[in-house]
Order: C-alpha cells, then structure tokens, then sequence
C-alpha cells in the first residue's frame, strides 16, 4: 500500500511541485514554435500532468493491473522527458531554450522503481464506490468556473501579493486533481477534503475582507466544485475505512 502511495505521490511531484514552486517569472517574450516542435512538447506536458491520475486510477479500479500498465504508462513518459527536449528544441516563455527537467526525470525515474519493487505483492482491494468517489473528486478539481469574474474582480481590490501570485502561477486544472489521486491511494487520504474545504473559502475570504465593491460579490466565488470533492474525499475515505485502503487476503507484504 505505502509503496503504491509513494509511486503515485512521485509522479505527482512534477505536477504539483516543481510545475508550480519553480515557475520562472518573466517579462512579455513573443516565441512561435514550430507547429511540430509545439506538438511535441503539448505531448510531453500532457503526459506528465495526467501520469499521477493515470496510476491513481489504475489503483483504484483494475489494481490487479497497476504494476504492469502503471510501469509502462510511467516508462513512456520517462521517455518523453528525455527525448522532447532533445529531439525538438525550442524557447521558453522567457526566452531560453528549454532544457531537459531532471528534476521530472528523477521523480519519474523513482516512481517507475517504486511500481516494479509492488509487482510481487498482493493487490488492494477498492470497493467501487470509493473508487468512483475518488474519481468524481478528482474530476471536479479540474473544474474551475467564473474564472473571468474572479480576475476582474483581484483587479478591483487589494488582494494579498502572496496570494495573486498563487494565482498567477498555480495551475489549478493540474494542481488540485493531482493532490486529489494521491490522497485517493495513501493512508488517510480522506484529510485531502480539508484542504479542499479551505481552498473553497479562500478566495471568497480573501476579496470580502481585501475591499472589492459589493458588485463582485465575494460569496459567489466560493469554489463550489471543491467543496463538492470534499465530500466525495470522504465517501472515498469512509467506504475504504479511515485508515486507507483495504488489502486483498491471500497473503503478501503491505505496500
């Protein structure tokens, strides 16, 4: 359980981590890419953004089948690291050219390790209404309405600069149902809905106490969505038994 837990945290460090914490920031720089190079790298993205919800999906509903797809989902996008960078340069958003992220690498490399050390253990047994719970969770994380309001509205008050800088350089859509599938697989996970609850309040909180005008209407922009995967976190929690999920008898060591 503890090994299936880290492999899918790994995998989401590149996502949740290193995707936002070591953002570069710079001024305005107009690049077009090549539409193949351009292709290529959405590929690259893409692939590490969904490989964590990959394997947490995997745990939950086939995980009899975790190790052998979870190992060749994460070995292809361990590949992509290497070879995008290498076989289609290009300039990032600042102006340098884009360098292989070793930092991804290593996280996916210990990902892929920590997958082939389970293949010799029992799988979990995941009732399915905590998978569909989890799932649904996570699905909702990525949804993000009235963003339009939300920025005129940062524009309009005196929001904290720790704050909208969050907003500038977090990616929720990846961020958030990130979060959510590792809390899907790890002992405890259900506390994710915690977090969840305070992300919801927290822009609200914010713009109502930061001096918008009335007209923003600070209390429709409680994020509903996450308040919603709240509560299916602990469905997920309470269907699986708080402690994590249950194992299969038959044997085998925890992982």
């Amino acid at each position: 359980m503890l090994l299936r837990s880290a492999a899918v945290a790994s995998a989401a460090v590149p996502v949740v981590v290193t995707g936002n914490l070591l953002v570069q920031e710079c001024g305005w720089f107009a690049y077009a890419p090549p539409p193949v190079s351009l292709a290529a790298w959405t590929v690259l993205s893409w692939a590490v953004t969904l490989l964590p919800l990959v394997l947490a999906g995997l745990a939950l509903w086939v995980p009899r089948r975790l190790v052998a797809l979870g190992c060749g989902a994460t070995a292809v996008v361990l590949v992509l690291d290497v070879l995008v960078p290498l076989l289609f340069p290009q300039t990032t958003m600042c102006g340098t050219p884009a360098q292989i992220r070793w930092d991804n690498v290593a996280a996916h490399a210990l990902a892929l390790s920590l997958l082939v050390a389970t293949r010799r253990q029992a799988p979990p047994s995941v009732p399915r209404i905590a998978a569909l719970a989890w799932t649904l969770a996570a699905a909702l994380c990525a949804w993000h309405p009235g963003e339009d309001h939300l920025i005129t509205c940062l524009g309009e008050g005196q929001i904290p600069a720790w704050y909208a800088h969050l907003m500038m350089n977090v990616d929720p859509t990846a961020t958030w149902p990130a979060l959510v599938a590792v809390a899907a697989v790890a002992p405890g996970g259900w506390l994710v809905a915690l977090v969840l609850v305070a992300r919801a309040f927290a822009t609200s909180v914010l713009l109502a106490t930061s001096g918008i005008p009335a007209t923003c209407g600070a209390a429709g922009l409680v994020g509903w969505p996450y308040l919603a995967a709240a509560v299916l976190a602990v469905i997920g929690g309470r269907s699986v038994g708080w402690g994590g999920i249950r194992r299969r008898s038959g044997g085998g060591l925890p992982g």
